[in-house]
């Protein structure tokens, strides 16, 4: 198999983990990677990448940088700063919010912050995998 098709295989059909488990001690803590994301009913949901500046030369911090600090970004569930997390608020929760309006459901944000909250809203039910 070519490495582009393990690639695939792995982003399709390898081992999935939930947010719900985060950290995940699996996710290297440096460098460059690709990522899935897949609702537990198997639908894909998102496709990213992180650290891809990242070079042989660059030197390793003390502290994680890539793939699982992007991770841990969307695994916390917090709109500010990340992509993804606007992506699911706006396509997969503010969907199923009524149409009666209560204070926690305001919109604009300037009247309540919208945050899927510390991993509890959204993320456990989505599945990742990585390359």
């Amino acid at each position: 198999m070519s490495l582009s098709n393990q690639i695939i295989a792995d982003l399709t059909r390898g081992p999935a983990y939930s947010f719900a488990d985060w950290p995940n001690p699996l996710v290297p803590k440096f460098g460059a990677g690709v990522y899935t994301i897949w609702h537990k009913d198997g639908r894909f949901i998102y496709v990213g990448m992180s650290g891809r500046g990242m070079t042989a030369e660059t030197r390793r911090r003390n502290t994680p940088q890539g793939t699982y600090t992007r991770l841990q970004s969307h695994a916390s569930g917090r709109r500010s700063g990340d992509q993804f997390c606007v992506y699911v608020a706006d396509r997969l929760v503010l969907p199923t919010l009524s149409q009666e309006p209560a204070p926690q459901q305001i919109f604009p944000f300037s009247a309540v912050i919208f945050d899927l909250g510390n991993g509890t809203a959204l993320p456990p039910r989505e599945l990742l995998r990585f390359h």
